[in-house]
Formats: C-alpha cells, sequence, structure tokens
C-alpha cells in the first residue's frame, strides 16, 4: 500500500486566526509579522506555544499585506540608497496606545527556545495594562 503524502505548505501559512474581538485580555496588543512565503515565519507559526496564543487572542497574526502602518511595524535598515524604512519577518510587535512599545524581530538562534521568548513577549505585554 503507498504512502500517504503529506500536505504540501510551503506556500500556504497554516495557523489558527486570531478571535475578532475587542477585548484585550488587559494588556498591550502584541502583533506577529509574518509572510505567507517565509521559512522562518512558518518555523515559528508550527510551534505549539505561538499557535496557542494566537488561538487565545493573546497574539495578533498580521502579514505584510494587512499592514498600512509601516512606520509603527518597520524597522530603519541601511540599504544602498541610504536609510530605508522595511518589515522583517518574523517580528513581534507590542503597541499600547497607538504607539510602539517593544519590536523582536526573531533570530534563528530564538528558534532553539522560541516557547520562552513567546511567553516571555505574552508575559512582559501583561505589564502594560490599560492601553
Amino acid at each position: 500500500m503507498p504512502r500517504r503524502r503529506k500536505k504540501d505548505t510551503r506556500d500556504v501559512i497554516e495557523a489558527p486566526v486570531s478571535p475578532e474581538t475587542s477585548e484585550n485580555h488587559g494588556r498591550a496588543r502584541l502583533y506577529l509579522l509574518v509572510h505567507p512565503s517565509c521559512p522562518h515565519c512558518k518555523m515559528v507559526l508550527r510551534n505549539k506555544t505561538v499557535r496557542y496564543y494566537i488561538s487565545k487572542g493573546y497574539i495578533t497574526l498580521i502579514t505584510h499585506s494587512m499592514v498600512k502602518d509601516i512606520e509603527g511595524f518597520g524597522e530603519w535598515v541601511l540599504g544602498p540608497e541610504g536609510l530605508v524604512l522595511q518589515l522583517a519577518t518574523p517580528t513581534f510587535v507590542m503597541r499600547c496606545g497607538g504607539n510602539t512599545v517593544l519590536r523582536y524581530t526573531v533570530t534563528p538562534q530564538d528558534f532553539m527556545v522560541i516557547d520562552s521568548v513567546v511567553t516571555m513577549l505574552v508575559n512582559l505585554s501583561a505589564q502594560f495594562e490599560n492601553c
């Protein structure tokens, strides 16, 4: 009997959709910025802890196409034409009252301890209450 092939997810990010609620659990808003074709984003989204916090509404999943306020989510990088504002993925962005409080770009070293990184960021967002 032939083996079943695993579903190919190279071009699609499969992550739970964030609940559409106005409730914010009394915390600063924590966003995870991803790109559909980014292999590192897929690695982060395969993590059970990340998927749990997204499904409970502690982390809001957004893609490049959803970002309208690039200054709130982007970072300045030195390019060939000078300083350029760009979006890096995967990045956690914490916002409070419309202002960016923290921007954390996941590095390859973080993949080994992504559970700890995500838990730290969710707990840190609890420190910014009533935003």
